[in-house]
């Protein structure tokens, strides 16, 4: 508005406004102070009618803050104040505005240094509690729903006396936290049917009845087969012993075979033909003591016949208890010269035997004896190196310089070991072989294909080589002939007769047991 004053005194005026602003001389300027109490009529006029209004609304209401603005609003008072001065951009307002507009009914200018009295605390009327919504009603503490009343406890708060909390207030009790509580007991129930029941009380009693001892009560059965045992016992010890003890020969011996190329045949005729005086011969005794009986048996006539042709014997083992097994062999063969009233071969050990003790390693150790004797065996802190002995010195270097090699086993699998292991460092060394009834069969093939020079198979192969190698005035037959090989068909006898008597009498109990079922079925 200042600028329409402005406006007004510097250019003429337009004649849109010619009606609205009156032309006044230039001492009538905006600028011109009014004077107090001097209002225009309309002023007048609406003073009257805005006093009642301007009564009711003495208490003013809260400022807001200000905004700014492009052209200042003046504000608002009352005409008909005494002390109310009018700055000259009122007066051109007031000279501008002759028409006030209904919307503008009511306002007046105020001087801008003029400001509305601000009430006290004490002067503000009382405020009507406003109605709040009900989603912030809910948000209220329990406490401040109860109108008119406050918490006990927020009245009264107790201070803290002890601990590190000492002098707070509102602390949390420690007996609630720390109170160990019993937990409450629930019974286990597991909803099961009744077969699952059934089934876990049958479990319960088989584990029960594994830790219970049972009395075992023998049966009538085995009772009634007591005394019967007892005879099959004393049958065969008569069977055995008789013989021995009367020294029978009423079992005939079992005939030579007539084909030279047998197994048997070619031992005795490798060791009698081949095996030279004097004869450097490697003797294994690979058996255990527990088939002594029979293996010497076996063994006793072919070290009669080497301890005959004076062959010098050097025994060896991979069986660390089966060292000692060839100085029964040759006791048992001295035994033989006895009995035929005949002066032993005088056997001195270093001279014409020597034991050259344990062979380790299995397989790789009866290869590396075949290849290297010397770094084997033969050398200990008792016996000192047996290799520089009269005996062997100078005349081993591989197992090829026997002349040659006797395995004595019970063992097919040690009998095999033998046979493979030594077979590229042999040469023309012959290698013989004596085993017990039941190795015999595995050891055959070998036989038979040619990779051994000889076999003797358990008690019918001794007998049939003392009957082979009997001297002409020789009066002792042999032990096998004369102690044990009556003895030994008699017990075959027996033992076969008795595997047959007890499967008749088997078989007549089932007879009578299936009988007696039926008694008892058709008596039902």
């Amino acid at each position: 508005m200042r600028e329409l004053g402005d406006f007004t005194q510097s250019e003429p005026l337009p004649d849109f406004l010619s009606g609205i602003i009156p032309e006044t001389p230039q001492a009538t300027s905006l600028t011109t102070e009014a004077q107090p109490g001097q209002l225009p009529d309309w002023l007048a006029n609406l003073a009257t009618e805005t006093e009642p209004a301007l009564d009711s609304a003495q208490s003013p209401a809260p400022s807001a803050p200000e905004k700014p603005s492009e052209l200042e609003t003046p504000a608002l008072t009352l005409p008909n104040q005494e002390a109310a001065t009018f700055s000259p951009e009122a007066q051109s307002i007031d000279s501008l505005l002759m028409d006030v507009p209904d919307w503008l009914a009511g306002f007046t200018p105020v001087a801008e240094t003029e400001k509305t009295p601000q009430t006290t605390g004490t002067d503000q009327p009382d405020l009507q509690p406003v109605e709040l919504p009900s989603w912030v009603q809910a948000m209220r503490p329990v406490e401040t729903m109860l109108t008119g009343t406050e918490s006990a406890e927020t009245a009264e708060e107790e201070i803290e006396q002890k601990g590190p909390l000492a002098g707070f207030r509102s602390v949390l009790p420690a007996a609630g936290v720390l109170e160990i509580r019993k937990p409450r007991p629930y019974a286990l129930k597991i909803q099961a049917g009744e077969n699952q029941l059934a089934q876990a009380a049958l479990l319960e009693k088989l584990l029960t009845a594994e830790t219970e001892a049972k009395t075992l009560t023998p049966s009538e059965k085995a009772t009634s087969l007591r005394p019967l045992r007892w005879l099959i016992f004393v049958i065969l010890t008569l069977v055995v012993l008789l013989p021995s003890v009367l020294g029978t020969r009423l079992v005939p011996v079992p005939t030579l075979p007539a084909n030279s190329n047998t197994p048997f045949n070619r031992f005795y005729d490798t060791l009698a033909t081949s095996v030279p005086e004097n004869a450097l011969v490697l003797v294994v005794t690979d058996y255990q003591p527990g088939f002594a009986g029979e293996m010497e048996q076996a063994a006793v006539p072919v070290i009669t016949h080497l301890m005959r042709k004076k062959a010098q014997i050097s025994f060896i083992s991979t069986s660390p208890i089966s060292i000692e097994m060839g100085e029964r062999l040759l006791e048992k063969s001295s035994t033989f010269y006895t009995e035929n009233q005949q002066q032993p071969p005088d056997y001195q050990i270093g001279q014409q035997y020597l034991f050259l003790g344990y062979l380790p390693g299995g397989a790789a150790g009866v290869k590396s004896f075949a290849e290297q004797p010397h770094k084997m065996v033969g050398i200990d802190s008792v016996t000192g190196n047996l290799w520089q002995t009269d005996m062997l010195r100078d005349k081993i270097s591989d197992i090829s310089s026997f002349d040659a090699l006797i395995v004595i086993t019970d063992d097919p699998d040690n009998g095999r070991l033998w046979i493979e292991q030594t077979g590229a460092q042999r040469k023309n060394t012959p290698l013989l072989m004596v085993t017990s009834a039941q190795a015999g069969p595995l050891i055959q093939p070998y036989a038979d294909s040619g990779q051994l020079s000889g076999l003797i198979v358990g008690l019918e192969g001794g007998v049939l080589y003392e009957q082979r190698d009997a001297q002409a005035g020789q009066i002792y037959p042999g032990h096998i002939k004369a102690l044990y090989w009556d003895s030994f068909t008699a017990a075959l006898i027996a033992t076969l007769l008795a595997i047959l008597f007890g499967t008749l009498w088997s078989m007549l109990e089932r007879l009578r047991n299936q009988r007696e079922d039926n008694e008892q079925d058709e008596a039902q």
